[in-house]
C-alpha cells in the first residue's frame, strides 16, 4: 500500500456536492449526472432535423459496435441486399465474407449486440443473424413484416412489428417474449424510422413526420407510455457517433482517422460506395464552440495549505479540449485584477491576476498543483468544441494538503527547499501510479460480487468459475448461475445436481429416472434361478451354456452371463420435463445435460411433445396429454402401419373417401378410438 504519513483530505465538484460556480458562460448541465458540457444550439423543441438525429442515434440501415470502430451497413433493394462491415482496418465497406453469404432479399434494418448481428428483412418476412462480424450465419426466425431492431442493453432485441403495430421483445435467438409494456406513440409503425436504447436502458423511438423531420419518444421498461422527448435530452442520453449527414443519396462522417482512407470516404452511398462530399450547408452546429466555469474560493481548512492534486473523470472527443487552471490565497475575496485576453476576451478573467493561474496542460486530466501555499483554491474551467462535438466532465477531485512517499524519508532530504519541492513533485509520480493499484486491490472484492457487479461483467465473471454465457440468458439468470455454482459443482454428476441445474435454467421441476433401479428381474417358469436361467427385461433372457437346451436360448460369445441383470440397462437414465420444446430450447436442454451427467452414462430426454401408448409406462403431466384423436388415411406407404399399435380408426369422411380411414400414428385397442 502506498506509504504516506496521513491520509490527504479532498474536495469533490459534481452534480451531488455542486460546482461552487461563481460564474458560469456557455455551459450547461451543472445539475445532470452527465455533467458539465458545452450548451446546446438550435431547436430545443421535439422537431429535429436527420442530420442531428444521426450524429446521435444511426439510421435503421447503420450500427456501430459498443466500443469498437466497425460500422455495419445493409444495402437497400433491388437489387438484393447485402451485409457490408468497415473497421478500422478495412475503411472501405467490404461483405464479411465475400461471395459466402446472401441470403437477404431486401433488408430493413441492422442492429449489433456484443456478441451478434440481427437484420430484419421484409423481403423474406425473417430476422436473420450472425456472428463472427457476419461470417457465419446462425439461423433465422420468421417474422411477418418486420420493422427497425435494436439491441437492449438486458440482453433482448427489441423490434417492431408493422403487422401488429407494436414493439416485441426477443431473446437473443430469436424467441419471442412478449411484448413492451408501453404501446408504440403513432398509428402508423412504418414511420418508426430508427430505434434505439440509452445507457439508463430509456428505450427511444424517432418518428418521421410528413415534412421529413422526426419526433423522438422515450420509455422505461416497465413504463405505461411514451413520453415525448427534446432534442437536449437526446443529447444527454446518447453521444455522438461522428456522423455528420445523412441525406437520400449517402451519408458522411465527421473525419477519418483511418490511415490509406484517402480512397475510401469519409462519404459514402447506401451501396457502401464512395462519394464526393456532400453539400453541407444545410448543416447547423449542435453546440456552442466556447464556455467557462469560474469557481468560488473553496476553502480547504488549513492556513497555508499546500494543494496537492487535481483529477478529472471527462469524456473528450477529438476536436474538443478542456483547459483547467488553478489558483491559491490566503483570502477569500481578494481584489480582482486584470481581464481574459485572446480567444477568451469576452470571458470573465476571474479574481486571480491572469499571471498568477497555474495552466495545465490541454486536454491533462491529473496534475499536480505547483502553487503557494493558500488556505483558497480558485478554479477555472473551459471547455471548447468544433460545434458538433463537446466534451462532458463529470467531476473534478481536488487533493489537499500534500502527502508524499517524502514524508518517510529523513529530514536531510528537506534541509534544501529546493530539493524539497523537486523530491515531493517526483515522488508524487510513484505515490500516483501506487494508489492507482491501491484503489484496484480495493475494489476487487466488489468485482467478485455476483449481486452488485454490472451486467456487462457476468460474462466475465463466469469464465473465472469456467461457466460458459448463454446468449438467451437475461442478467438475472446469469447472477442466480454464478450465484449457486459453487452449490452446483458439489452436486455434478448427481440426481439433485441435475435437477437443481434444470431448474435453473429452465424454471421446470424434471422427473428423473434411474433406470437400473427399475430393472424388472424374475424366473422362467419354475426353474429356479441357481440353476441357469434368468429373465429381465421384456424380450432378452439368455441361459449358462451346459445347464440348459440349446436350441432354446441365444448364444453369446462375450462377457459373464451372471453379470446380465446387472449390465441391462446399466448406465441409462431418462429426463423428463412438462414443456414443449421446440428445436432451439431442446439442444439447449441437451447441452445442459450432456455437461451435468456423469461422461460414461447415457440420457434419454423427453417432453410434453412425446406420445405415450396405454399399457406401458407413462408419465402424467409430462407425455400425456388427453384430446380427440386426429382422423388420419390409412398410409400404404414404404414406412407402412401396424394395427393395435400404431393407428387411430376414425368414421370422419372426407369428399373423395366416405368410409372410414386408417391414420398411422396411434394404436386400434390400445390408445384408439372407434368411431
Amino acid at each position: 500500500m502506498t506509504c504516506v504519513a496521513n491520509l490527504a483530505q479532498f474536495r469533490l465538484l459534481n452534480h451531488l456536492v455542486g460546482w461552487d460556480a461563481d460564474e458560469v458562460e456557455g455551459l450547461m448541465g451543472l445539475n445532470a449526472a452527465n455533467g458539465v458540457q458545452l450548451k446546446t444550439l438550435g431547436d430545443a423543441g421535439h422537431s429535429i432535423d436527420e442530420s442531428t438525429l444521426s450524429s446521435f442515434i444511426p439510421p435503421s440501415r447503420l450500427a456501430k459496435t459498443c466500443g469498437k470502430c466497425e460500422w455495419y451497413l445493409v444495402t437497400p433493394c433491388p437489387p438484393q441486399s447485402r451485409l457490408l462491415v468497415r473497421d478500422a482496418c478495412e475503411p472501405c465497406w467490404m461483405e464479411p465474407q465475400p461471395g459466402a453469404i446472401a441470403v437477404f432479399q431486401c433488408a430493413r434494418a441492422v442492429a449489433v449486440s456484443p456478441h451478434r448481428i440481427a437484420v430484419t428483412d421484409i423481403g423474406a418476412n425473417a430476422i436473420y443473424f450472425f456472428t463472427d462480424r457476419g461470417r457465419r450465419q446462425l439461423g433465422q426466425v420468421p417474422f411477418n413484416q418486420p420493422g427497425v431492431i435494436s439491441y437492449a442493453t438486458w440482453q433482448e432485441w427489441l423490434i417492431v412489428d408493422e403487422q401488429a403495430g407494436v414493439l416485441r421483445r426477443l431473446d437473443m435467438a430469436g424467441v419471442d417474449l412478449g411484448l413492451f409494456p408501453a404501446p408504440l406513440p403513432t398509428d402508423k409503425p412504418n414511420t418508426i424510422d430508427r430505434l434505439a436504447v440509452d445507457q439508463e436502458c430509456r428505450v427511444w423511438v424517432a418518428v418521421k413526420q410528413h415534412d421529413g423531420r422526426y419526433k423522438l419518444w422515450w420509455a422505461k421498461q416497465n413504463d405505461s407510455e411514451f413520453k415525448q422527448a427534446t432534442l437536449s435530452e437526446l443529447r444527454v442520453a446518447f453521444k455522438p457517433n461522428g456522423i455528420t449527414l445523412v441525406n437520400d443519396q449517402g451519408f458522411c462522417f465527421k473525419e477519418d482517422s483511418i490511415e490509406n482512407s484517402v480512397n475510401c470516404g469519409p462519404c459514402f452511398s447506401w451501396y457502401g460506395r464512395t462519394l464526393e462530399a456532400l453539400p453541407t450547408d444545410t448543416l447547423d452546429p449542435l453546440f456552442v464552440e466556447q464556455g467557462q466555469l469560474l469557481s468560488l474560493a473553496i476553502d480547504s481548512g488549513i492556513p497555508r495549505c499546500a494543494w496537492h492534486r487535481v483529477r478529472l473523470d471527462a469524456e473528450m472527443p477529438s476536436g474538443t479540449t478542456v483547459a483547467i487552471a488553478v489558483s491559491t490565497n490566503e483570502e477569500p475575496v481578494p481584489a480582482a485584477q486584470g481581464v481574459a485576453e485572446g480567444e477568451w476576451l469576452g470571458f470573465a478573467a476571474g479574481i486571480p491576476h491572469p499571471v498568477d493561474w497555474q495552466e495545465a496542460t490541454l486536454n491533462s486530466d491529473d496534475f499536480l498543483i505547483q502553487q503557494p501555499p493558500g488556505r483558497y483554491l480558485f478554479l477555472r474551467l473551459r471547455l471548447t468544441g468544433d460545434g458538433f462535438q463537446t466534451p462532458n466532465i463529470q467531476r473534478i477531485r481536488l487533493d489537499f494538503p500534500r502527502q508524499t512517499s517524502l514524508n518517510q524519508l529523513p529530514f536531510v532530504y528537506r534541509d534544501n527547499p529546493e530539493a524539497e519541492d523537486f523530491s515531493e513533485r517526483f515522488l508524487s509520480l510513484f505515490d500516483a501510479f501506487l494508489e492507482n493499484i491501491d484503489n484496484v486491490i480495493e475494489r476487487l472484492p466488489a468485482l467478485l460480487d455476483t449481486s452488485g457487479v454490472p451486467d456487462a461483467a457476468l460474462s466475465w465473471l463466469g469464465r473465472f468459475l469456467d461457466i460458459a454465457m448463454d446468449t438467451a440468458w437475461d442478467a438475472e439468470r446469469r447472477r442466480r448461475v454464478l450465484q449457486a455454482a459453487p452449490k452446483l459443482y458439489r452436486m455434478r454428476g448427481t440426481v439433485d445436481g441435475m435437477r437443481t441445474a434444470i431448474h435453473l435454467l429452465f424454471d421446470v421441476d424434471p422427473v428423473i429416472q434411474e433406470l437400473p433401479i427399475e430393472r424388472p428381474w424374475g424366473a422362467v417358469g419354475g426353474i429356479r434361478l441357481s440353476s441357469g436361467a434368468r429373465l429381465f427385461g421384456r424380450s432378452s433372457w439368455r441361459f449358462n451354456i451346459g445347464k440348459s437346451r440349446l436350441s432354446q436360448a441365444p448364444l453369446r460369445s462375450f462377457g459373464n452371463p451372471d453379470r446380465d441383470p446387472f449390465n441391462a440397462l446399466a448406465y441409462r437414465f431418462n429426463v423428463l420435463v412438462p414443456l414443449v420444446l421446440n428445436t432451439q430450447s431442446r439442444n439447449r436442454l441437451q447441452q445442459l445435460i450432456d455437461a451435468q451427467k456423469p461422461a460414461h452414462t447415457l440420457v434419454t430426454l423427453r417432453d410434453s411433445n412425446s406420445a405415450f401408448i396405454l399399457g406401458t409406462q407413462i408419465s402424467l403431466g409430462i407425455d400425456t396429454v388427453f384430446k380427440p384423436f386426429v382422423p388420419s388415411v390409412l398410409d400404404t406407404g414404404e414406412q407402412g402401419i401396424r394395427l393395435g399399435r400404431g393407428t387411430v380408426l376414425s368414421s370422419t369422411r372426407t369428399k373423395s373417401n366416405k368410409g372410414l380411414k386408417l391414420e398411422q400414428g396411434a394404436a386400434v385397442g390400445i390408445n384408439s378410438i372407434l368411431g
